[in-house]
């Protein structure tokens, strides 16, 4: 148990919208009902006032960065989360000083004890608010294709709840980022098992499946020592100048030249090339 509650005093019904909002992650008209009751009881508590206000406050930032990851106003919702990458000015870390200061008594706004025992550890750990919003912090960076950036918030976020997708998603784009494509496909496979319908896992399995296929493929592009996007003139260039060298009158070896001319027939024809860039 989180707290104990007092009852027959303001601090039983912080407790419990506190308990309500931070932890259990409950809507705010839900939250608010036991601060409402404590002000229709003693409109002047100053803790039940001070609370109000709080949590207002937030749902109101909640609310805009809800909205921005909706709409994929990824940088909009970093802005309000971890404005410049620094947690200490954003609504993450809003909400953490708050969950750490329910642990301490209030004298000044009339809470003369704490809401959460001091002996509870690590009590931010436990508030699924929290958990989700590291997870719309990490499904933006996500969205944004910067990776690097994501992973510590995502790596967070996936150390709190191992089955939040943008936790598993930022993972898997790092996998596939360092092409390994067999451990990308295994997380992702295991994530599509719980959510079959969720089209944000469902897509990067196919593109890690395409992937593993591919590396398993003979790479024509490394044969004829050239980039990925190639075009005709420079796949020309690079065949004519490697089979100079591989001849076999040329010490090369007729494999060298069988290799060359098969990846040459592919790559040098749209229709062929294509179905081998789609792992067909």
């Amino acid at each position: 148990h989180v707290t104990h509650l007092s009852p027959n005093s303001p601090i039983a019904a912080l407790r419990l919208s506190f308990l309500s909002y931070f932890f259990l992650a409950q809507p705010l008209e839900q939250s608010m009902k036991p601060i409402k009751k404590c002000l229709h009881s003693d409109p002047e508590s100053k803790a039940c006032k001070k609370a109000f206000r709080q949590l207002k406050a937030l749902e109101k930032e909640l609310a805009k960065v809800r909205n921005f990851s909706n709409s994929n106003g990824h940088r909009s919702a970093i802005k309000l989360l971890i404005p410049k990458g620094n947690e200490a000015e954003g609504l993450i870390e809003k909400t953490r000083v708050i969950i750490k200061e329910a642990q301490l008594a209030d004298l000044k706004a009339g809470i003369d004890e704490p809401l959460i025992s001091a002996e509870v550890e690590e009590v931010e750990k436990l508030s699924r608010l929290l958990t989700s919003l590291y997870s719309f912090g990490c499904k933006a960076y996500v969205g944004l294709n910067e990776l690097k950036n994501s992973q510590s918030i995502c790596e967070t976020l996936h150390a709190r709840d191992e089955n939040d997708i943008w936790g598993v998603i930022s993972k898997a784009e790092t996998l596939m980022a360092n092409e390994d494509w067999e451990q990308a496909v295994n997380l992702l496979k295991e994530a599509y098992s719980k959510n079959e319908d969720e089209e944000e896992i469902s897509s990067r399995l196919r593109k890690a499946q395409k992937g593993l296929k591919i590396s398993k493929q003979k790479d024509y592009y490394k044969v004829l020592g050239v980039p990925k996007n190639a075009d005709e003139r420079t796949l020309k260039k690079a065949y004519r100048k490697a089979t100079l060298k591989a001849h076999p009158d040329k010490g090369g070896s007729q494999a060298k030249m069988t290799a060359l001319n098969e990846a040459y027939e592919v790559l040098s024809n749209p229709e062929l090339r294509a179905r081998y860039d789609n792992g067909k």
